[in-house]
């Protein structure tokens, strides 16, 4: 594969990027669901142990660590696991308490010491080079090495990548594997079962990723349409790679696995009821009912709301010193504001709009990837506004890497008007002399 000039650019920017970024993961002010994320870890021992004591079981529908089994998907709690024994530290021995106040939480060992949170947040931010590269790689194979470029810097500095990726929590694995799902779909146009491995490790990161199922079953529609015996054989095999690493990844299946997929529906149903009427109750304004409202909320996070440290506000004395000198830091807010969000937002909105046009123009397999972005795009939008009801900032990190190819994109498509407008003249100049 040749490696040109902007390649060595993306990799040398990656690094220098990278460095920064995980110097400032200890600066990231603690949110109380990474407790819980690293209390969760403690199943690596369990399945070390003996892998039964994953399992579903009826009887302990009212034990902790099932109800976060039925709640949660595993590879975030896996991942910190993974590293707390390479550096050789215990879970929390206990769970995170939102009733309790935050010297209680910390008497009874739900607070991690800095070593342990440290470590729990290296178990997964040591995945954003690999972010960045793929978003380049990204870039390059929809319109070229130059909106790779643009496409890595835009969202390097983005303020919720910085935020919400750099804690141990979920975010930063659903980039990654979101990243490498729709790479993955770009790339392995034969092999349907390759670009299924990674959509099923998003799915095993978080649910809101099934939106990359649907996105994988039309784009197969759309290449095997003509050939109906083909289809179903490809569909198959996609969804059944999907189904079998979602299988392998949680235990918590394994003994019986349409009982413990139904009950994890319903708990996850009833989370999502009791947090709705708890929030409406408090009337935090966080509860979103309409279509409209939805689409509002997830514009807003994407780009106008301050950066949401927590969902809560229990522990605001305790977490406003460490969030002060986040935000001190203008990096950490860049284009975090009105003037910047109606920029960007409109960048995005005419990166789409200008798609949509090009796929017009030349057709679907003219736009391959193209068309693969924009319906990604739009399917995990879609996905999202009707699943979620409440405006929670980190449930839209998807589509954050999504709307910046958009902009780098459209941003791209103007320096090729205004190069080519520029070499005009020279080429006339040349032709008439």
């Amino acid at each position: 594969m040749k490696v040109n000039f902007t390649d060595w650019a993306a990799l040398i920017l990656t690094a220098i990027i990278s460095a920064a970024y995980w110097y400032g993961v200890p600066t990231v002010p603690f949110h109380p669901d990474e407790s819980t994320q690293i209390f969760m870890s403690g199943d690596i021992e369990l399945f070390i142990n003996n892998p039964a004591n994953l399992v579903w079981r009826e009887d302990k529908n009212g034990d902790a660590r099932q109800i976060y089994r039925m709640l949660d998907a595993p590879l975030t709690r896996d991942f910190i696991g993974i590293g707390r024994a390479v550096f050789d530290l215990p879970a929390t021995p206990v769970d995170w308490n939102w009733s309790e106040t935050w010297d209680r939480n910390n008497l009874a060992g739900a607070l991690p010491s800095a070593d342990l949170l440290k470590a729990a947040r290296v178990s997964v931010t040591w995945l954003f080079p690999f972010s960045l590269i793929l978003t380049y790689l990204i870039g390059k194979k929809i319109s070229g090495p130059r909106m790779g470029l643009l496409a890595l810097i835009f969202l390097a500095s983005n303020a919720l990548v910085l935020l919400h990726t750099r804690r141990a929590m979920a975010e930063s694995v659903l980039l990654f594997t979101t990243l490498l799902a729709l790479w993955s779909m770009l790339t392995f146009q034969k092999k349907a079962w390759l670009a299924a491995v990674p959509v099923g490790f998003a799915l095993a990161t978080k649910q809101s990723a099934a939106a990359l199922i649907l996105t994988g079953v039309i784009i197969l529609a759309v290449q095997y349409w003509k050939k109906k015996t083909k289809l179903l054989e490809t569909v198959g095999i996609y969804l059944a790679v999907i189904l079998a690493i979602t299988i392998i990844l949680n235990p918590f299946l394994w003994s019986q696995p349409v009982n413990a997929a139904l009950a994890s529906f319903n708990a996850r149903q009833e989370l999502t009821l009791r947090q709705v009427n708890e929030f409406r109750q408090a009337d935090t304004g966080q509860v979103l009912d309409t279509i409209p409202e939805r689409t509002l909320g997830i514009l807003a996070n994407l780009y106008f709301t301050p950066l949401q440290f927590n969902e809560v506000g229990n522990y605001l004395s305790q977490t406003q010193p460490a969030e002060t000198a986040y935000l001190a830091n203008p990096l950490h807010t860049l284009f975090r504001n009105f003037t910047g969000g109606i920029i960007l937002l409109f960048l995005a909105i005419s990166g789409f709009v200008l798609g949509c046009l090009k796929i017009r123009k030349y057709g679907l397999e003219g736009q391959r990837e193209l068309s693969i972005l924009i319906l990604t795009t739009f399917i995990f939008t879609l996905t999202l506004i009707l699943t979620i009801p409440l405006a929670f900032q980190r449930y839209i990190i998807p589509l954050v890497p999504l709307t910046t190819f958009l902009i780098a994109y459209l941003l791209n498509q103007l320096l090729e008007f205004i190069w080519g407008m520029r070499r005009k003249p020279a080429s006339s100049l040349a032709k008439s002399s």
